[in-house]
């Protein structure tokens, strides 16, 4: 499982940073809610989720009934592995429910940073959530496009707020950002599947995060 995720990582198209002309907008911060179908058997999920298969991860059955609670689910399962990851999410999660506002889809910018990404066939991609380096002109951080969150499950709703933390994490360790969200998805995913709790010992995550230690 470490070499496949190796080889996962090593493969990811690299593309440049992407963003609007807001001097205080943070690159490579959007996240993105994937669309599929129309009428009532239309979907959405968060890009990271619908990317779920293109990986091989075998995904987690969880028994909470709302966002919040698959999320802390999913920080319980990190903390088996990552305890200092868990800890720094909890933080972070703490200070993202004072900073987000809930805005129409309108209002979201387009981030354009995801690299590369593969869409089912009769699915679109639409900006969900933007994350700002200071308060926006809406004085908060983060911007999430109500209509959109309000149709996504609660696994779909944990997950994109586990990629808001942890690229907010990237951002504090000043270790460098990536050029585009393709990596990041990539352990969203990972936090999310069977295999962050069947390797055989803990998978080396990235300079960034092991220096929140």
């Amino acid at each position: 499982m470490k070499q496949l995720l190796f080889v996962i990582l090593c493969f990811l198209p690299v593309a440049a940073m992407a963003g609007g002309d807001e001097g205080v907008f943070d690159r490579g911060n959007g996240g993105d809610v994937v669309i599929c179908g129309t009428g009532p058997g239309q979907t959405h999920e968060v890009l990271d989720m619908h990317e779920f298969p293109r990986w091989g991860f075998l995904p987690v059955e969880f028994s909470g009934n709302g966002g919040r609670e698959v999320l802390g689910e999913v920080l319980h399962r990190i903390g088996l592995q990552y305890p200092y990851v868990e800890k720094a999410l909890q933080h972070e999660l703490e200070v993202f429910w004072k900073e987000v506002a809930f805005v129409p889809a309108s209002s979201i910018p387009e981030v354009n940073d995801e690299g590369g990404y593969q869409l089912k066939e009769g699915c679109i991609l639409k900006q969900l959530a933007v994350q700002w380096s200071e308060n926006s002109s809406q004085g908060r951080r983060y911007l999430i496009a109500a209509d959109y969150w309000g149709r996504l499950d609660s696994r779909n709703q944990a997950a994109l707020l586990i990629h808001e933390m942890m690229y907010r994490l990237l951002v504090r360790s000043q270790v460098g950002l990536p050029a585009s969200s393709s990596e990041l998805r990539v352990y969203v995913a990972f936090f999310f599947s069977q295999e962050l709790l069947t390797v055989s010992q803990p998978i080396e995550l990235p300079p960034a995060f092991r220096k929140i230690r």
